[in-house]
């Protein structure tokens, strides 16, 4: 069995992902040194569909160590594997940030899953995340469509 320190010393792309076992995903997950295998084990847990995916998710999520980029699979990765878990733990984020990554992540999920959003009890957190994506220029998002999209359902009108 290879360790995961001897893992980290290996290019991303070299580490056969699908051969490791649940434990070692997870450490590799939430190791600190390297994003792009925290990222790709992360993606093996939640192909995997295990519940450790979502413990992982939400512990990058509580965590400070992890890029952008890693930060926005993870809220994906709860949503999936927690949707429940992961409106609380957007909402307690989308105030507190403007970054267009995190955003979209957080409007890929929401266009996902439309019928949970659209509850009476997550209006709150679509019209704050409509507000917060609003304010950050279009371009800065990755899918353009997607963004409008989103706009366009949960968008406040605007004065003229």
């Amino acid at each position: 069995m290879t360790s995961v320190d001897d893992l980290l010393l290996l290019p991303a792309d070299e580490i056969r992902y699908a051969d490791l076992d649940e434990a070692t995903l997870l450490a590799l997950a939430l190791q600190h040194d390297e994003p792009f295998i925290a990222t790709s084990a992360l993606g093996e847990l939640s192909r995997r569909n295990v519940p450790a995916a979502g413990a992982a998710a939400l512990a990058l999520l509580n965590g400070d160590w992890a890029d952008r980029h890693l930060r926005a699979f993870a809220i994906t990765t709860l949503h999936d594997a927690d949707p429940d878990r992961a409106v609380e733990v957007m909402a307690s984020m989308v105030d507190d940030t403007d970054d267009p990554k995190l955003l979209g992540a957080m409007v890929e999920c929401v266009l996902a899953d439309l019928e949970r959003f659209a509850a009476d009890d997550r209006k709150a957190f679509t019209r704050r995340l409509a507000e917060r994506v609003a304010a950050v220029p279009p371009d800065d998002f990755t899918d353009l469509d997607e963004r409008a999209s989103f706009l366009e359902r949960f968008g406040t009108p605007q004065e003229p």
